[in-house]
């Protein structure tokens, strides 16, 4: 027995072979291509019956939908691993040349002396300037690091920078771990800033 509607597609629940008395399982007939897209979005390979339909078994459209999810599934979690594998090495690089060059630029600059009279523009203008510095120092650590052969193609798509790949946190807070001189300075002009009512 089939309910046949009108639109050019057909469902069919049961259909009972009267010469050999078997039931057909439950399919779908489309006057379409030779193939038909699972309610996934996965293509099933179709054959057309004698009026031009096409017949898939609904069995075959979910079978074929959960291997399409699965496939995808395992896709992604693979590219998510390459992702976080990518951002570790960036983040490994950026620390050492932090740890290794940081005092360099540190050492450009006068050194502090607890002993000295300082007062608020004159730490102001030392600190602002070495903050400077250190960026640019970043900027240009972030150029050589790009240019490492396949560091940006290790998670497969090198056209799409990942946020790690221009250090982030962690060359900030080792740089500045790394400066004592200017850490003393930012120390001392925050007790100076404390002082005053302007800058509580």
């Amino acid at each position: 027995i089939a309910q046949i509607h009108t639109s050019t597609r057909i469902n069919i629940n049961i259909i009972n072979d009267n010469n050999n008395n078997k039931q057909i399982p439950p399919c779908e007939i489309r006057n379409d291509d030779d193939s038909v897209r699972s309610p996934r979005g996965g293509a099933v390979p179709s054959k057309k019956n004698q009026q031009g339909g096409t017949i898939v078994p609904s069995k075959k459209i979910n079978k074929e939908a959960q291997s399409t999810e699965r496939t995808g599934l395992l896709e992604e979690t693979i590219q998510t691993m390459r992702e976080l594998l990518e951002s570790a090495v960036y983040a490994a690089i950026y620390a050492v040349l932090a740890l290794l060059f940081a005092g360099w630029v540190d050492a450009l600059f006068p050194r502090f002396d607890p002993k000295a009279e300082y007062n608020i523009p004159r730490l102001l203008f030392e600190v602002a300037t070495q903050a400077g510095a250190n960026a640019a120092a970043a900027q240009g650590t972030r150029k050589v690091v790009q240019k490492v052969p396949y560091l940006a193609s290790i998670d497969g798509r090198s056209d799409k920078a990942l946020p790690a790949s221009g250090g982030g946190v962690v060359f900030a807070f080792l740089m500045f771990t790394r400066q004592s001189n200017w850490k003393q300075k930012v120390g001392a002009l925050d007790a100076l800033l404390d002082k005053t009512w302007l800058f509580p």
